[in-house]
């Protein structure tokens, strides 16, 4: 994992006990990504691949989320 925003976050989940850290990069349920672009793409193939049809995004993870939102939206 390059991207130092996503190693952040996973960082986090990790040190607080909530996950080891090759679960949270595996999960379908975690999702990382640095740009709408990557984070759509990941959204996309979740659904695709395990029928998702509905997200939470957590207080203080959602900073940007309402352009994955507007880009995904039809889709």
């Amino acid at each position: 994992m390059h991207d130092p925003i996503a190693r952040i976050a996973s960082l986090e989940m990790v040190s607080s006990g909530a996950v080891a850290a090759d679960h949270a990069r595996a999960s379908p349920f975690v999702q990382f990504g640095s740009s709408v672009e990557e984070v759509c793409d990941q959204l996309v193939d979740l659904r695709d691949r395990h029928g998702v049809s509905y997200v939470t995004v957590f207080d203080g993870r959602s900073e940007g989320f309402d352009d994955v939102v507007v880009r995904l939206s039809g889709s």
